[in-house]
Formats: structure tokens, sequence, C-alpha cells
């Protein structure tokens, strides 16, 4: 999929689960959310490279990687979130829906633009200009 031009946030909802957060573990929360919905919603389970995600050092991160990885599935070798997993499908649902119904118009359109053209051929080919019908029999200028 091309890229994806903005990322839902259910800012109520947010807010309510991450109360109890500080605010630098709102903004890696925040961070890893953003990078999985770039990502396709995935990331890598290493921690040197969530660590780089979130801009912290590798240190930091495990100290507050607990407290993040809570709100995630965590796999052996990757992690992923519910509610990105839903608003990309539901993107990609979109998007899809949206390209069918531009491939539809457009080949309506070049439907129409074609029977077009093909009654204006017609109706010029039974026309025939005056020039071709009205000879003159000398050539006088």
């Amino acid at each position: 999929m091309s890229e994806r031009p903005f990322m839902q946030l259910y800012v109520s909802d947010f807010i309510g689960d991450t109360l109890h957060l500080s605010t630098e573990q709102i903004g890696a929360y925040m961070l890893l959310l953003m990078a999985m919905w770039n990502a396709g919603g995935k990331l890598t389970r290493d921690p040197s490279k969530l660590a780089l995600i979130t801009r912290m050092s590798l240190k930091k991160w495990r100290t507050l990687e607990a407290d993040l990885l809570a709100f995630f599935e965590v796999r052996e070798h990757e992690i992923s979130h519910n509610r990105v997993t839903k608003e990309l499908q539901k993107s990609e649902r979109k998007s899809n829906s949206r390209a069918t119904a531009g491939a539809k118009g457009g080949a309506a359109k070049h439907l129409k633009n074609k029977q077009m053209r093909l009654e204006n051929d017609t109706i010029l080919l039974k026309h025939l200009p005056d020039t071709i019908t009205n000879k003159k029999s000398n050539d006088s200028f």
C-alpha cells in the first residue's frame, strides 16, 4: 500500500489508557504507535531498535520497556497493537474501495469517450466537404 496520509487518534481513549504514564512514557508510546503505523502494523521486538524508535538510550528503554510493552501484543520476534491493526485494516478497506470506485469511474468515462469518438467519426464519414460535391468544371481564379 502507498503511504498512509494520517493515523486516526481517539484522544479520549488514548488519554484514558495512559493516565498512569509519565510524559516521557507517553511520548515513547506515541512514537511506537506512529512507527508501527508506518511499518504496516508490526515492529521488531529488538530492544535496541525499539530504543532508537523511542529516541532513548538502550539503558533508558530497558527501564521503561515493561510499562510500554504492556500496551502491545508481544510475540517472540515482533510486537503489534490491536487498535493500530484494526485502523490499518479499515484504512486498507477504504483505500481499496476508493481505488475500485475510481477504476469503475475511469472505465465508464473511457467507454463514454470511446463511444463519442465513434459517433463523431461516423458523422464525419457521412458528410463530404462541399468542395468535393460542388466541383467546378473550369479552373478559374
